[in-house]
């Protein structure tokens, strides 16, 4: 099933799919309706592991539903290699920036914001040396949960 469902389907299969479970009230029905931004999360993941991605946010604690935005850090030197990729994909794409903090230091990180599989993404792009740093969204903040590739997957796989 896990195989099936993280082949990349759009809206509207998941819609059916949801609804057809719904209707034969299937128990697992609702969890199905918000696995969907964590089957996203892996699908462009996978995609842009080029750029180091690591997953954040409520899809990562789990307590994100069927309409959430995965929001994935991305790790490059090279901005303008990330917008390649997206625009040599046709995936159209909004930036804009945000203040995150790397130690004690404020950084200024642009976010490329995409539809990916009609599920908003976040992609927040650091310099590759913030890779091993504590990011923190405030400075007295705790530091960003997050996790990479392999370990995103074991999660979306566990009950396999």
């Amino acid at each position: 099933v896990v195989r099936w469902l993280t082949y990349r389907r759009s809206a509207h299969d998941w819609d059916r799919l949801v609804e057809r479970a719904r209707r034969a009230q299937v128990p697992w029905a609702e969890a199905l309706a918000d696995a969907v931004p964590g089957f996203v999360a892996l699908d462009a993941m996978r995609s842009l592991a080029a750029f180091r991605p690591y997953l954040s946010g409520p899809v990562l604690k789990g307590t994100a539903g069927r309409y959430a935005d995965v929001d994935l850090q991305l790790f490059t030197d090279d901005l303008k290699s990330v917008e390649l990729f997206l625009l040599n994909r046709n995936v159209p794409y909004d930036v804009s920036e945000v203040r995150h903090y790397c130690g004690d230091e404020v950084r200024a990180v642009p976010v490329l914001r995409v539809d990916w599989d009609d599920v908003p993404v976040n992609l927040a792009v650091y310099a590759a040396k913030d890779e091993r740093a504590a990011l923190k969204a405030s400075l007295s903040g705790r530091p960003m949960e997050r996790a990479g590739l392999a370990a995103v997957s074991a999660l979306m796989n566990a009950d396999d």
